[in-house]
């Protein structure tokens, strides 16, 4: 009886202590909720499995011993060796195995709380940088808005004043753009192509001719820079007329060997223009050309060619070309008169080409009183045959007489070839 007496009391004591110790540890081990549970629950059921063990025991009539009810852990009280109070120890344990089983969901229960608050902490700190990083994107978008919004005020600005300038002109000048009195202080050129350029802008008829004027600023700037001519173009809304439109205007120029009635023609015109007496010099000189032969789709280019009224053998191959340019002393222009395709010409042949040039020129109007030449050996030789005399310094004569007028026309060797 004595060995089941330290038995129960060892139970209980036992008991007693490892239910608090459990209650206050097993909350803090690093271990998952449901292990916490299931661990308590195997302590408890094995405890409760030993005093229902002894309590089987202690109903059998030899084996009733007096127990020990222990209420607290330090404070032991011998109590009557009855068997309610063992019946009353193993009620409390299952007692208290409930209340532990109820501890045990509560804290499971706090454990998913804890996880839950986790979760929702995870996403406000998702939700708050999401805001934040939308309130940047709105302030920068707020800002542009601002900038564009005074762009925009500005832009109304200017082109309410441009309005008003543009009213203000209207009112000072009529819209018929020939009653425009600045065109008049403009040259007829630009004055030409302002009206065009005017009535083209108002979807006016515009005539299909175009005017002298123009003709002629379109020839001269095409000639500088062709570049520059469909630059020009451009600006001016194509009111010029089209590189075709000048090339077509060129092939309507004979342009063949020999002296050129177009040439003769316009500086005719010239001199009838001009109020005083052109007077002008005649240069001729011989350059070598590539011999070539091409064929332009009507006739083949690059034989002998003296013109139309000269016999030549126009199977021979042209080495050389002979061109023939008056220049103007008491003003500022040159022009070409002719030029002949050769293999070489005599004395006699160019001295009856010269001839020819000064009476042609005579009917022009202008006075030619000087020729000027290079310094090969065949010129001097024709200024011979013309009726100079440069060759000996006691009976010098550098002139000839006009086959026309009879005046004296002077040579002059070109300086630089001769030196």
């Amino acid at each position: 009886m004595l060995f089941d007496e330290k038995i129960g009391n060892l139970l209980i004591t036992v008991w007693s202590a490892l239910h608090i110790f459990v209650q206050q540890t097993l909350l803090t081990l690093l271990i998952s909720a449901s292990s916490k549970c299931q661990l308590y629950h195997l302590f408890l059921r094995t405890i409760l499995c030993i005093f229902k063990r002894y309590k089987k025991i202690r109903k059998s009539p030899k084996n009733r011993i007096p127990l020990a009810v222990i209420q607290k852990p330090s404070i032991v009280e011998n109590v009557e060796e009855t068997e309610t109070s063992a019946e009353t120890i193993i009620e409390t344990m299952e007692v208290g195995f409930d209340t532990n089983e109820t501890v045990c969901h509560a804290i499971e229960n706090n454990t998913q709380s804890s996880r839950s608050f986790n979760t929702i902490c995870s996403s406000c700190t998702l939700l708050k940088s999401t805001i934040t990083k939308l309130s940047g994107q709105l302030l920068k978008a707020q800002r542009k808005i601002k900038m564009l919004q005074q762009a925009k005020r500005r832009s109304s600005k200017k082109v309410a004043t441009m309005n008003n300038v543009i009213k203000a002109l209207k009112t000072q000048f009529p819209s018929d753009t020939a009653n425009i009195p600045c065109l008049d202080m403009l040259s007829k050129e630009s004055a030409q192509l302002l009206h065009r350029q005017a009535s083209k802008r108002k979807n006016l008829r515009i005539a299909q001719k175009y005017p002298p004027e123009l003709r002629k600023f379109a020839l001269t700037l095409h000639y500088y820079s062709p570049a520059s001519y469909r630059y020009v173009r451009d600006q001016f809304d194509t009111c010029l007329p089209h590189p075709k439109t000048i090339s077509r205007w060129y092939r309507s120029i004979d342009a063949k060997p020999g002296f050129s009635s177009e040439a003769l023609q316009a500086i005719k015109m010239k001199a009838a223009n001009t109020p005083y007496k052109i007077v002008a010099s005649l240069v001729f000189d011989e350059m070598s050309i590539r011999r070539k032969i091409e064929y332009d789709g009507l006739l083949y280019h690059g034989f002998l060619d003296m013109g139309a009224n000269v016999d030549v053998d126009e199977s021979t191959v042209a080495k050389e070309a002979l061109v023939f340019m008056l220049v103007s002393i008491n003003s500022n222009w040159k022009v070409p008169v002719g030029y002949f395709l050769t293999a070489g010409l005599g004395v006699d042949q160019k001295s009856s080409l010269i001839r020819t040039c000064l009476t042609l020129l005579q009917e022009t109007g202008v006075n030619v009183i000087s020729i000027t030449f290079d310094g090969l050996s065949t010129n001097f030789s024709l200024m011979t045959n013309l009726g100079c005399q440069i060759n000996t310094d006691l009976q010098l004569k550098p002139y000839f007489s006009h086959p026309v007028t009879k005046e004296r026309v002077y040579v002059f060797p070109d300086p630089p070839h001769i030196c």
